[in-house]
């Protein structure tokens, strides 16, 4: 098997693991969307006035770049907009860690029963980012049903 191929079925695994944690990540955003603008608003980094419509508009986002990506549709497109949703989630907790705040995350549950932000939650979404990243700059348009649909015209 050549060098290639590895990287393939590695980005490939890569890309139905993030997508897994998008998908996943935006359910109970979803199902609560009261509690996760108060998340957001615990960041103190958007504007007040924005807490709310970026409550409503990420999560939906999520979830449909999370299935695009286990699918293997639009990996590209996808793959770069979830590396930016990544990156402004490093950039949230990070700045959260180094200003001090003492909040839950708000990254997978709504109810309070996350974790507050320690380094390993700086840790997990820099490195959810460099994958995320990594998907977008590496991948070749194989093991997707993507691929397949292309094969068939």
């Amino acid at each position: 098997m050549s060098g290639r191929a590895i990287v393939d079925r590695l980005l490939a695994l890569a890309r139905i693991f993030v997508g897994a944690v998008f998908v996943y990540a935006s359910l109970d955003k979803i199902a609560n969307p009261e509690l996760f603008s108060q998340s957001v608003a615990n960041y103190a980094f958007l504007p007040y006035a924005l807490n709310n419509l970026f409550a409503l508009c990420l999560p939906p986002c999520e979830l449909l770049i999370g299935v695009a990506l286990i699918l293997g549709i639009f990996v590209r497109p996808s793959a770069l907009l979830v590396s930016l949703m990544s990156l402004s989630f490093a950039v949230g907790v990070t700045r959260a860690r180094i200003i001090g705040l003492d909040i839950d995350c708000g990254c997978f549950t709504q109810d309070g029963s996350g974790s507050n932000i320690t380094i390993l939650t700086v840790l997990r979404d820099n490195g959810l980012f460099v994958l995320c990243a990594a998907i977008w700059w590496l991948h070749s348009g194989v093991w997707g049903l993507g691929s397949k649909i292309k094969a068939l015209r």
